[in-house]
């Protein structure tokens, strides 16, 4: 039976406890001692080969790290061990692809595939891995029918293995390769195509479709973009029929979608208000009545979302609310966009504090979309996430912590290494330590959410910066003020610019840049922030939201260090009030938190008389 699984990567993964040249010291000398000793095994030998090949790739020393694959290959054929020799040929075949040596990188890659073939059959996975990175070598030197063969072949072979699961990653990854090919072909300036008729054909078979859905399950959602984009000019191209036009205003619905993931709220609103006035005039007569309800339907709920994130709670509310409505008369049986609903109403609960009333609302999508879509959905997942998120508002962290571990290792499971959804999860992983005070897992999980969004969202993604948002609270909690408040600034930055001036992620920014301030002692510093912060606060939740609260808490704070105990009771006592008064638990920790201030700011100022 295969055992050999194609790196997602080119270079191997090694994580060494040394530095990686004190480590090549030690394998040379360790090398040196195994040839001066006649009675080692071979194999021993070619370990040390590897291992070394693969120090040396890490380091960027193709050229030693090639000697030590080619040594390690000749012993493999000397053994005629052929499941090694297939994954040494693929390394270098990988190598060489990096160096742009086509000519070798395929030699490698073919032979490799050749053995495979033999060894396991021409519709194992490994030899359908093989021709993907053979694909890909002929797509480099733009062979483009060799490229798009040898990945339709190993598409073929991925469907037939995973006949059941789609949206599997090998599929989703021959998929982004046939993508590749066919927009590297299309816009290659030496074999130009003089008709369009080819990927008219490419449209009608839904090829770009099902491209497009796979770079968005890889997570890839610029690609996603970029392949609808193509899609939408070329149905713009072939005519005005209805039937183009209704496939233009479900393809503008989809870059919504894929925008909203980019955080690109105000082209996304604008993707989904143009589809939204085409279902409604354009193309209505295309449809039945049912289907134009439905189609509007979730054109409403989609753009819901983009409310949500925009800030915009009351708008999203209302959307959700009636669309919730709609669906039960016009779509009774569609219980994918009723979850959606759901889960939307359950999101904005969250930001009212009202946290029993979001944890009923996010169980029910929760039951639809394990039943609908299954356990291991993405869907099924971020919504177990959202549900962990409100165990973790409430206090009970440890709920949260368990079932975000849980979540975790399914989605590594599903996505391997990188992921925006695996980055969200991680993100909140780390909030539930941090508020359980466990600061270095805490960390560890945000700077892994920091790599994977900057690597596949960008530096200027809303997401991004509510990553460095919490990177800054958590320096801020070990006291680090300075080091927090650099990180704050950069976090407000990308806020100002994606969300605008008014979001209340920009307010919760600028309440920690005031208390990162205040902690330093520059107390005139933080309260223009506190009031900025609260302005926003009050203007978008009104007067009696915990969030405004909090500000008050912090305000506190300022007139206790100034040693301004009636003001600083004011505030504490105006804090508590609306804690108690709205909906949290009477246990929860921000009530203890004021009742603590207060009893504090009475000590004091018993200290000063």
């Amino acid at each position: 039976m295969e055992d050999m699984r194609m790196s997602n990567k080119s270079k191997p993964k090694i994580t060494p406890k040394r530095d990686e040249t004190t480590e090549l010291k030690l394998l040379t000398q360790k090398l040196k001692k195994q040839q001066a000793e006649k009675q080692t095994d071979p194999i021993d030998i070619l370990e040390t080969h590897v291992a070394m090949a693969q120090r040396y790739w890490r380091i960027d020393n193709p050229n030693k790290a090639i000697k030590h694959f080619l040594e390690a290959l000749r012993i493999e054929m000397d053994r005629k061990d052929n499941k090694r020799v297939i994954d040494t040929l693929r390394q270098l075949g990988e190598l060489y692809f990096e160096q742009k040596r086509w000519d070798a990188s395929g030699s490698c890659v073919s032979e490799a595939k050749r053995i495979s073939s033999k060894l396991y059959g021409d519709k194992s996975e490994t030899t359908a891995r093989l021709l993907n990175q053979l694909g890909k070598i002929y797509l480099e030197q733009e062979e483009f029918e060799e490229a798009m063969a040898n990945h339709e072949e190993a598409l073929t072979v991925f469907r037939k293995i995973h006949s059941k699961h789609e949206n599997h990653p090998d599929i989703l990854d021959t998929l982004a390769n046939i993508g590749s090919c066919y927009y590297k072909e299309r816009n290659c300036l030496t074999k130009i195509r003089n008709s369009d008729e080819e990927y008219q054909n490419f449209i009608a078979s839904g090829m770009l479709d099902k491209i497009a859905h796979a770079h968005e399950q890889r997570g890839t959602y610029t690609d996603a973009i970029m392949i609808c984009e193509e899609k939408l000019q070329l149905l713009q191209n072939r005519g005005n029929s209805k039937a183009i036009k209704l496939e233009i205003a479900h393809t503008l619905n989809y870059l919504g979608s894929l925008s909203l993931k980019m955080g690109r709220n105000l082209v996304s609103m604008d993707y989904h208000s143009q589809a939204l006035k085409m279902f409604q005039n354009d193309v209505s007569s295309v449809l039945t009545v049912q289907k134009r309800k439905h189609a509007i339907l979730k054109t409403h709920i989609s753009i819901g979302m983009v409310e949500y994130h925009s800030g915009e709670f009351g708008r999203a509310l209302r959307l959700f609310e009636e669309a919730l409505v709609s669906q039960k008369s016009s779509a009774p049986k569609d219980k994918i966009s009723k979850a959606n609903c759901l889960v939307g109403m359950g999101l904005i609960q969250i930001e009212l504090c009202d946290y029993d009333t979001a944890l009923k609302l996010l169980q029910e999508p929760l039951a639809i979309r394990t039943k609908e879509l299954g356990s291991s959905h993405p869907d099924t997942l971020s919504t177990r996430v959202d549900i962990s998120r409100v165990y973790s508002c409430m206090g009970k962290t440890d709920m949260a912590l368990s079932e975000l571990n849980m979540v975790l290792t399914s989605q590594r499971e599903i996505y391997g290494g990188k992921h925006p959804c695996l980055a969200t999860t991680l993100h909140h992983l780390g909030v539930s330590y941090a508020r359980k005070g466990k600061l270095h897992s805490a960390m560890k999980c945000y700077e892994e959410c920091f790599l994977t969004r900057e690597s596949m969202l960008g530096d200027e993604h809303p997401a991004f910066a509510m990553t460095l948002h919490s990177i800054g609270a958590a320096h801020a909690s070990n006291k680090r003020f300075e080091k927090a408040l650099r990180i704050y600034q950069d976090a407000l930055r990308i806020r100002k610019e994606v969300l605008g001036d008014r979001h209340i992620d920009v307010a919760r920014t600028l309440a920690n840049i005031g208390s990162a301030y205040s902690s330093m002692g520059k107390t005139s510093e933080a309260m223009p922030y506190y009031n900025k912060a609260f302005e926003l606060a009050h203007a978008t939740f009104g007067a009696k939201h915990p969030s405004v609260a909090d500000i008050y808490v912090n305000m506190g704070n300022v007139h206790l260090r100034k040693c301004a105990f009636d003001e600083a009771k004011e505030k504490f006592n105006d804090a508590l009030m609306i804690y108690k008064a709205s909906k949290l638990p009477p246990d929860h920790p921000k009530i203890a938190h004021a009742q603590t201030v207060l009893a504090r700011v009475k000590h004091e100022e018993d200290l000063c008389v």
